[in-house]
């Protein structure tokens, strides 16, 4: 039986961890000029090739090659590329189906640690540390589905702003007749680990 600091130092342990998987979510292409003249500003285009020519990475998730209505080549089309869009003419409406677009997978595992150490009978201290999306998986947001943009069928963002980044944490926690420890709502202490460590101290 362990007493005194060894006992302090070894008790009151806990982990958890969060995992969030999900499939990729379905998004329309549209146009933005008002080609069926109903004046959304929101048409489809013509399906007229193999949309996920390109292999799916973040610079062309989706083929992004695009021809006019007058069957010329907009800019977004490579060397070599076979269009899979086109505008549609002037008053008609495109044949791409809704949904047709599937957005990056997403895959995050969250961990945690943290420690309960009993100071007295009435307070204990917890610290804790937070990882999020701990292996660092790249998850990429949708890609630009706009036909007569310029960026038509990039990725250029990316949802995880604290991907892999660590939070620490230090916190009293005082206990109630008899029961449960809470956590203070004062006196607390912040350790937050970003590009540089700094430490927070509230009153």
């Amino acid at each position: 039986r362990l007493d005194g600091l060894p006992k302090r130092l070894t008790e009151g342990w806990q982990i958890a961890g969060i995992l969030t998987s999900s499939s990729g979510i379905p998004i329309t292409p549209f146009i933005s000029t008002d080609v069926s003249l109903t004046g959304e500003l929101n048409d489809r285009p013509n399906v007229i090739g193999d949309i996920y020519a390109g292999g799916r990475t973040v610079t062309t998730w989706i083929n992004p090659c695009v021809l006019n209505a007058d069957g010329t080549r907009r800019s977004t089309c490579r060397p070599g590329d076979n269009p899979a869009w086109q505008i549609p003419a002037s008053g008609t409406f495109g044949t791409a189906g809704r949904n047709i677009i599937i957005g990056p997978r997403f895959n995050v595992f969250d961990f945690s640690v943290s420690k309960n150490t009993r100071v007295n009978e009435r307070l204990a201290v917890q610290f804790r540390t937070e990882f999020f999306n701990i292996f660092n998986h790249p998850n990429f947001a949708l890609p630009n589905v706009q036909v007569n943009s310029g960026a038509f069928g990039a990725i250029g963002t990316t949802p995880d702003v604290d991907a892999g980044k660590a939070v620490l944490s230090i916190r009293p926690q005082y206990h109630v007749l008899g029961g449960a420890y809470r956590s203070a709502p004062i006196n607390r202490i912040h350790l937050i680990a970003r590009t540089q460590p700094a430490l927070v101290v509230i009153a």
